[in-house]
């Protein structure tokens, strides 16, 4: 059973590796309407249907595809996002939207609302914001949606991740640590005899 499990996140992880080789093939600098840059549409890192969208849900989620550790970093709601749309060589597109987001961000969570996808079909999706630090850039296509029919109105919230660093124990420390370790072995040493 567990290597079917493993076998299936494999194939999962080749496909969006390989969705991902397609948005890079096909990327373009991609503007708002009055010029401004937001570089590209971020690569889907990974896609579920998850049972709940809680905190702790979406962090064990997220946080099963790293080996170190990532922080929740905020929790935007349909009524604090703003998606602009977004244009493309002068023309502005139908599936590409644009929001402006802390550059401390390196991961974010895009989850969908009801009725907004077909039955079975993923839920959540996970970007990795490295096109553009300042700018979440997402492809509703691209997420498997029909445009025509679900507008990004019918995003239900944006939960934003951060890796959490690794505070480096200072070399003063180790240096007074093995002193201190010298000197309760001499003081042994010298109990002893």
């Amino acid at each position: 059973m567990k290597s079917i499990e493993r076998t299936l996140k494999a194939l999962v992880i080749i496909a969006v590796i390989s969705v991902g080789a397609v948005q890079s093939a096909s990327a373009a600098s991609l503007s708002l309407f009055d010029g401004t840059s937001v570089g590209s549409v971020d690569a889907i890192y990974a896609s579920a249907k998850l049972k709940n969208s809680g905190e702790k849900t979406e962090l064990a989620w997220v946080q099963s595809f790293f080996v170190d550790e990532i922080a929740f970093d905020g929790k935007l709601s349909a009524g604090d996002m703003s998606w602009l749309d977004v244009y493309e060589g002068g023309s502005k597109s139908t599936d590409v939207f644009a929001m402006g987001i802390d550059d401390s961000v390196e991961f974010y969570l895009v989850k969908t609302g009801n009725g907004s996808s077909l039955a079975g079909s993923p839920t959540h999706f996970l970007f990795d914001n490295a096109e553009s630090s300042s700018w979440a850039v997402i492809n509703l296509a691209l997420m498997g949606f029909n445009t025509s029919k679900v507008s990004i109105s019918k995003i239900s919230h944006v939960t934003n991740f951060a890796s959490v660093a690794v505070v480096p124990v200072p070399a003063a420390f180790w240096l007074f640590g093995s002193a201190l370790f010298g000197s309760l072995v001499m003081f042994r040493r010298r109990r002893n005899q």
